[in-house]
C-alpha cells in the first residue's frame, strides 16, 4: 500500500499483506454495483456487531452449523444501506457472548464501537433446528429484539432470512426493492454443503487450516451457489502463506456474488498494495455502493482519493469514516496527515489528539504531535 505522505503512514498495518487481487467481472441476476466517480450518499443508521452464534451441543455438526450463522447474517445486513456492519475481522469476541448478560454486551459493544450487538444460540435436534437471536442497544443497555425461529434443518437458509427480516422490522427499517433483491440474490440450498462449510469453520478455529480448506472446497463443489466459503478459504490461504490463492478466492466470491461488500473491500486493499490506485478506487466504490456505511471501506476510499491527488475529497470521506469508526484511531490520524499536507497545522493537531484519545498507545499520532510542538 502506498504511504499517505512521505512520512511513511501505514494505513492498515495488520492488513497490508492480506489480499492479492485478480479482478473479474461480476455476474448476477440482480443488477451489479456500478462504479461511480464519487461514493454514494450515506444514510444515517447504527453500527451493528453480529457476534458468533453460540451452541450448547458438543456434536461437531451442531457447533459448525452455529458458526455459519453470523457470516450469513452479516452478508445480508451489509446489503442494507442504512446500517453499518462491522466486518468479520472486527467481530471476533472471546467466550460465549450469548451468556454474558447486558453488562457484558455493553462492554463488548463499547470496545468495538458498536451501537447494537446481536448474539444468538443454536439448538439442533435430529431433524429440526432452532435459533434464538437477541439484539442489544449498547448505550441504553436494553434488549431491543428477541426472536426464536424453528424449523426443519434443511430449511436453515429460510430460517436465517426470517431472522434478518424480523430484526430489520424491529429496527423500523423498510427495505427498498433493490436492497431486498440483493439480500435474496444469495440463495444457496444444499444443507449438507452448509454443514461441510461449518465443519471447515470449526477446523479453522482449531488452527487446522489444511482440514478447513478441504471442507471449504467440498462445500463449494457440493453447492455451486455458495459464496461465503470463498472468504473463509482466503483466510486459510493467507495463514498458509498463499496470498495469490487467497486473492483467487475473493475474485470468485465477487464473481458469484457482486454484493459481497467485504470481498470488494479486500480486493481494494490488494490493488492498492500493487500501486494500482484506479483499480483500488473502483473496488472501494463497489463495496460502498452495496454498503455506503462500511466504515473501513470509507477509510480506504479516503486513502485512494489521496493517492490520486484528490486531497479535499479524501478529507471529506475520511471524516465520514471517523464518524462511523468510533473507536478506531486510524481515520483521525490520517486526517491529521491530510491537514498537515493542506497546510492547516491547527486542524492537524486536533485530529492527532483525537487519535490519541481513541488509542492512548498510538505512537504514530504521538510522534506527529511531538513534531508539531517542536515547530
Amino acid at each position: 500500500m502506498l504511504p499517505v505522505t512521505k512520512r511513511s503512514l501505514l494505513i492498515f498495518p495488520l492488513l497490508l499483506t492480506l489480499i492479492i487481487f485478480l479482478h473479474a467481472c461480476a455476474r448476477s441476476t440482480a443488477k451489479a454495483p456500478d462504479s461511480a466517480a464519487v461514493a454514494p450518499p450515506i444514510p444515517q443508521g447504527p453500527v451493528v456487531l453480529v457476534c458468533e452464534v453460540d451452541c450448547v451441543a458438543v456434536e461437531p455438526e451442531a457447533i459448525g452449523l452455529s458458526l455459519t450463522l453470523a457470516p450469513l447474517i452479516r452478508r445480508d445486513l451489509f446489503c442494507v444501506r442504512q446500517l453499518s456492519i462491522l466486518p468479520e475481522e472486527d467481530s471476533a469476541v472471546s467466550g460465549k457472548p450469548f451468556f454474558v448478560g447486558t453488562r457484558g454486551i455493553k462492554r463488548i459493544g463499547s470496545a468495538l464501537g458498536a451501537d447494537i450487538v446481536t448474539v444468538g444460540l443454536l439448538k439442533m435436534q435430529v431433524d429440526t433446528v432452532s435459533v434464538e437471536l437477541l439484539a442489544y442497544d449498547v448505550s441504553a443497555e436494553r434488549l431491543l429484539f428477541n426472536s426464536v425461529v424453528e424449523g426443519k434443518r434443511t430449511a436453515f437458509y429460510k430460517l436465517e432470512k426470517q431472522l434478518v427480516e424480523q430484526f430489520l422490522e424491529k429496527m423500523a427499517i423498510e427495505l427498498q426493492d433493490e436492497e431486498r433483491a440483493r439480500i435474496y440474490s444469495h440463495r444457496p440450498k444444499d444443507f449438507s454443503a452448509l454443514l461441510t462449510y461449518g465443519l471447515g469453520l470449526l477446523n479453522e478455529k482449531k488452527g487446522k487450516d489444511a482440514d478447513a480448506l478441504m471442507a471449504y472446497q467440498k462445500a463449494l463443489m457440493d453447492d455451486e451457489k455458495m459464496v461465503l466459503p470463498y472468504a473463509a478459504q482466503a483466510r486459510s490461504f493467507m495463514r498458509l502463506s498463499a496470498p495469490e490463492k487467497a486473492m483467487e478466492s475473493y475474485e470468485k466470491a465477487v464473481t458469484k456474488d457482486p454484493f459481497f461488500a467485504e470481498a470488494w473491500y479486500r480486493l481494494n486493499l490488494y490493488a492498492a498494495q500493487r500501486k494500482d490506485d484506479e483499480k483500488a478506487l473502483d473496488c472501494c466504490l463497489k463495496a460502498l455502493e452495496v454498503a455506503p456505511r462500511f466504515g473501513k471501506a470509507k477509510l480506504s476510499f479516503g486513502t485512494r482519493l489521496h493517492d490520486l491527488g484528490r486531497l479535499q475529497e479524501a478529507i471529506e470521506e475520511t471524516k465520514s469514516a471517523a464518524t462511523i469508526l468510533k473507536v478506531d484511531p486510524l481515520p483521525s490520524y490520517n486526517l491529521g496527515l491530510y491537514y498537515l499536507e493542506a497546510g492547516d497545522a491547527q486542524a492537524a493537531r486536533g485530529w492527532f489528539e483525537q487519535a490519541l484519545r481513541r488509542a492512548p498507545d498510538f505512537e504514530l499520532a504521538r510522534a506527529e504531535l511531538v513534531k508539531l510542538n517542536q515547530r
